[in-house]
């Protein structure tokens, strides 16, 4: 069990990492985006609701969860009737899995709960919702120009953030072969909600954001 009282060791890593993207407007505007680091086959550290990206620290500004919990309680989302149940029962979820007190959990930790990867950032990147609503041949394109045949993305429909996409990157994955954590790079793009970065560190995800984001601008 966690002690709420300590403070995870890849804090520092998850803070920097959340710090340098967090700087960067064209990756936060809106509501600023989110990141997280799985501690070990349960645990994760996740930016906490209220704080933007580069306020984080590496002693505040996260939330410890049950990851798995939040992954294996998304299925069962479908069965409630209506899209203000089903936000409902999310927010449920979500807090019956959180193992700190104090801060609230990020509505999109499901996001970072369903994706294979250790350590995910998510940013609502400018150049990631142009990406977006380009047609789907042609944002591979890109993406293949810029990464060549090491990364292969996945599009995600439009869907209200929280329950609805985590739903929808759910069905994602159980209809197409998932890459696994620690085999590369994993990218997800959100249609009109930017971009989600996969990868086993967190000095992968900074590498090819700014490898992704430079040419693009």
């Amino acid at each position: 069990m966690f002690n709420p009282g300590s403070i995870p060791q890849e804090s520092s890593d998850w803070a920097h990492l959340s710090q340098t993207l967090g700087k960067d407007i064209l990756l936060t505007q809106a509501s600023g985006g989110n990141t997280s680091a799985k501690l070990d086959d349960q645990k994760l550290v996740v930016k906490a609701s209220g704080l933007r990206l580069g306020e984080v620290t590496p002693e505040k500004g996260w939330v410890v969860a049950d990851f798995q919990k939040i992954r294996q309680g998304i299925p069962d989302l479908g069965k409630k009737v209506g899209a203000e149940a089903q936000s409902k029962a999310y927010q449920t979820l979500l807090t019956s899995a959180t193992l700190t007190k104090g801060l609230t959990i990020s509505l999109e930790a499901g996001l970072h709960a369903l994706l294979p990867d250790r350590w995910v950032a998510h940013v609502h990147s400018i150049a990631g919702q142009l990406l977006g609503l380009m047609p789907e041949k042609e944002a591979r394109a890109i993406v293949q120009n810029i990464f060549g045949n090491g990364i292969t993305p996945h599009f995600i429909p439009p869907s209200v953030p929280g329950h609805e996409l985590c739903q929808k990157v759910n069905e994602s994955i159980s209809n197409s072969p998932t890459p696994v954590e620690g085999q590369g790079l994993n990218l997800w793009v959100l249609q009109n909600h930017g971009l989600a970065w996969g990868a086993a560190t967190d000095k992968k995800i900074l590498a090819a954001s700014e490898k992704f984001e430079t040419p693009l601008r």
